[in-house]
């Protein structure tokens, strides 16, 4: 980009967004939010493209991204559900000194240039050590999803392999759901009816958390069973308020979109940028529901 005639001074730089959908998911509007605020910070001017959620989305995404190379975009950010077929145009904008930047979703095969996201591993650490705290010694069955999701896949294995490094604790049961609370309740109050020696429960998604929690009220199993588990939803919220699940970790997406703006404008000044920068998640209990920082983490839509 050229600086302002004459003036010497650098224009502000352009950076092309391309997220998933702004309008209906808490997520991706926390995201945006992250990065508008890091945008007036460091005085950057965005062209934000959302496709929606069609099954034109990716062939969207991938004309948006090849106009964005065209236009000679200062930097993309960069957040698709579905990054095969994006590599070569990754290569081509670092071909032409443009920085992308991918959030969220770690993009497969190649070693893509930087990435922002959740530290897999400290978020699953965070329900491990919960765990523990909670439970002095028994069994815990884990209730995942079939979906194929990446997210999903590695956080089960790192929270299987989490338990196993702890003697008092055993996984007894892995449950495959379609991750869709209401079928989810039922195979778990189903578990739990053959299985009454069971101390614990963690919900891979969204879905095997509510409906799981479900089953354990349904069955007024609340002092017996501790439900913990990943991800956030009102529902969620509203089951942590009531007592029927423990606890849950959640991500910061706020921070995910502040710092994926840093790391673009880091790059195009030259300052050293890190491949992978690591977003810490937070745990979450009845009892820190209420601290400002969780409410503006939960309720994006409502903070200011």
């Amino acid at each position: 980009s050229s600086s302002c005639a004459g003036s010497g001074v650098k224009a502000p730089y352009q950076l092309t967004v391309i997220l998933q959908d702004t309008t209906s998911s808490d997520f991706w509007h926390s995201v945006r939010q992250g990065i508008e605020a890091a945008g007036e910070e460091m005085q950057v001017e965005f062209t934000f493209i959302s496709p929606g959620l069609g099954n034109a989305r990716v062939s969207l995404e991938m004309d948006n991204m090849e106009s964005a190379i065209i236009d000679e975009s200062d930097a993309i950010l960069l957040a698709t559900a579905d990054y095969e077929g994006f590599s070569d145009f990754i290569e081509r904008a670092d071909q032409r000194d443009i920085p992308v930047i991918t959030i969220h979703t770690e993009a497969e095969a190649r070693q893509y240039p930087i990435h922002v996201s959740t530290n897999p591993r400290q978020s699953v650490g965070l329900l491990v050590e919960a765990l523990e705290s909670k439970i002095t010694h028994g069994l815990i069955a884990v209730i995942t999803t079939s979906t194929p999701d990446q997210t999903y896949v590695q956080r089960q294995e790192m929270l299987i392999e989490g338990i196993r490094n702890i003697p008092s604790l055993e996984v007894s049961e892995i449950v495959v759901t379609n991750g869709e609370k209401v079928s989810v309740m039922q195979q778990v109050k189903l578990l739990l009816q053959n299985r009454t020696d069971i101390k614990g429960i963690v919900g891979i998604c969204k879905g095997c958390v509510i409906g799981s929690s479900l089953a354990v009220r349904d069955l007024a199993l609340k002092e017996k069973i501790t439900v913990m588990g990943f991800e956030s939803s009102p529902s969620e919220v509203q089951l942590l308020e009531e007592g029927l699940l423990d606890s849950i970790v959640v991500q910061n997406p706020f921070a995910m979109g502040y710092f994926s703006v840093k790391a673009a404008i880091d790059k195009l000044i030259g300052n050293k940028v890190e491949p992978r920068i690591y977003i810490q998640s937070i745990l979450i209990t009845k009892e820190s529901l209420q601290l400002p920082e969780i409410q503006k983490l939960l309720y994006p839509f409502d903070s200011p």
